[in-house]
């Protein structure tokens, strides 16, 4: 058992996973997981439903309710949601882009119906089953009662904020607080952005639904694009050279670095020596990174150029 959490989008309104199993062997259902979580359950998730949505669902270790809702009400209930959203960050700038995320990508959901199955993170959770289905209830009611239901359920830590959603989707590397990493994590919905990933169950001759456009860059923060930027400046002057990745250093205050790649010693000194890149990178620190940095309280550490030799 994998310790796995999933969001589902289904043909057929019910919540109960066995009934979803069962079904998948008829013809003209679909359903498919949307959203995905490890280890963890996720805020946003609990935010799309209300407690009359409730129903009960056949599990073998613990009395258990699930919700079920049409999209368009998980919708309405998602964008009734930002007090929450700002209540656990404490900070509506930090909070607002992680509800209006999941906002934009629960949109575009191609089937009518929103359902949860949480059970392998209730039967290998750190708290009992039961507690854990009381929780799930809890969690329901849309406001800020709903707090520390949510909290517990996703394990969200208090003693430190959750980075900003730039860091979750745009700076992988460095030495990140684990903390907020964490709290970060939650606050995301674990939205496939585009359902290339997505396996829709259903009989065979039924058909997958239509993915729909992808979502805007735009949604997923000010730093979205900028390794795909690097990377065409770095390969256009070198184009074995791996690229770049942003990252987050700690220190007294952490720092943001962007780590420029190349595949031999040689070609990151003539990476460093170029002066036409240097010009585009000081111009992109100067325009884009260093304000970014600004806002969110982090330090600027330059550019690093390295190569595995």
């Amino acid at each position: 058992m994998a310790n796995r959490g999933y969001l589902i989008n289904s043909s057929t309104r019910t919540s109960d996973p066995a009934e979803l199993e069962r079904l998948r062997e008829h013809p003209g259902h679909v359903d498919g997981d949307i959203a995905e979580s490890a280890n963890r359950l996720l805020i946003p998730w609990f935010l799309c439903f209300r407690k009359p949505d409730l129903r009960p669902v056949h599990c073998d270790f613990v009395q258990l309710q699930l919700p079920c809702t049409t999209v368009e009400q998980a919708v309405r209930n998602l964008e009734q949601s930002l007090p929450v959203f700002e209540a656990i960050a404490r900070d509506l700038a930090l909070a607002r882009p992680y509800w209006e995320l999941s906002c934009t990508l629960l949109r575009r959901l191609p089937l009518p119906y929103l359902t949860m199955d949480p059970i392998e993170v209730l039967q290998l959770g750190r708290a009992a089953p039961e507690v854990l289905a009381a929780h799930i209830v809890g969690a329901l009611s849309g406001d800020f009662a709903a707090i520390p239901h949510l909290k517990f359920l996703s394990g969200y830590d208090d003693s430190a904020p959750p980075y900003p959603l730039e860091v979750l989707y745009s700076v992988p590397a460095g030495n990140k607080d684990r903390r907020r990493v964490w709290n970060a994590s939650v606050l995301d919905g674990g939205f496939q952005p585009n359902f290339k990933y997505v396996i829709w169950r259903k009989a065979k001759d039924v058909a997958a639904p239509a993915a729909p456009p992808p979502p805007p860059e735009s949604v997923f923060g000010e730093l979205r694009g900028v390794r795909d930027v690097l990377k065409g400046w770095i390969q256009a002057r070198v184009p074995s050279a791996p690229g770049a990745d942003l990252g987050l250093w700690p220190g007294a205050v952490e720092q943001l670095q962007v780590a420029i790649y190349a595949g031999s010693d040689a070609d990151a000194r003539h990476l460093e020596g170029n002066a036409d890149l240097r010009r585009q990178l000081d111009d992109l620190a100067r325009t884009h990174l260093e304000p970014w940095c600004r806002k969110w309280g982090f330090g600027w550490k330059g550019f690093r150029f390295s190569s595995p030799e």
